[in-house]
This record gives C-alpha cells, sequence and structure tokens, in this order.
C-alpha cells in the first residue's frame, strides 16, 4: 500500500467520470424524451467545462475533456476537495493514480463505492 503516493515525475492522474449519465441518457431516449436530452447535455457539457476550468485553475494539465468525462495530470497537492462532483443534481466520481492506468482502477473503484466518491489508487 502507498502512503503517501509517490510519483517518479511528481505528478498525478484525475479522471473524473458522471454517475449513471449512460442510463439517464438511455430512459431519456427510451421515453422519447426530446427536450429532457437536450437539457441533460447541456447540463453534463457544462458540467465538464466547468471541472476542467477548475482544474487547470488548480495547476492541472487537462488530457481529456469530453462527453461524461474528463482527465488531468497535476500536482500531487491538488486539493481535490475544492473541484466540485456535485452539481445540479449531477455527480461525479474520481480516480487519482500515478498512471493513468491506476486513474481508471481507482475510478471504478469509486464508481461502485456510490455516486460522487473519490478513490486513490492503493496497491494491495
Amino acid at each position: 500500500m502507498r502512503s503517501p503516493m509517490s510519483s517518479r515525475n511528481g505528478k498525478y492522474y484525475y479522471s473524473f467520470d458522471g454517475d449513471q449519465v449512460g442510463r439517464r441518457i438511455q430512459t431519456l431516449i427510451l421515453e422519447n424524451d426530446v427536450p429532457g436530452l437536450v437539457q441533460l447535455s447541456r447540463e453534463v457539457t457544462a458540467c465538464v467545462a466547468d471541472l476542467r476550468e477548475r482544474l487547470l485553475a488548480l495547476g492541472c494539465e487537462v488530457l481529456f475533456a469530453a462527453g461524461d468525462s474528463v482527465m488531468a495530470i497535476g500536482p500531487p497537492d491538488v486539493p481535490i476537495e475544492r473541484v466540485p462532483v456535485h452539481v445540479n443534481g449531477l455527480t461525479f466520481s474520481v480516480g487519482i493514480g500515478l498512471t493513468p492506468r491506476e486513474a481508471l482502477i481507482a475510478l471504478a473503484r469509486a464508481k461502485t463505492s456510490g455516486r460522487g466518491q473519490t478513490v486513490r489508487y492503493e496497491e494491495t
């Protein structure tokens, strides 16, 4: 188990993904709710743009920001609690790791732990 996390290059990967967004999209489509679908798209797009801007302001480089996902690389001391993961009824899970793979593993663990959770990768 690593604690605190350390990286050869001093950088960490931060992976954000919207919770239940795909399921909400499917429900809206199955209900032929086009206005609801458009509204959800606007909300998700705005949230991802906000996440991107906040991460940039905290000294991160954003590698990917599209759909309901964001991946960034940044210093180990990013105050992740200053990045909102509960916005307008949407939640985002967060995975943090030394590599993109570790961040993805942590994200998977966060998503299975409930909505709006943040998990740091730790070797077991």
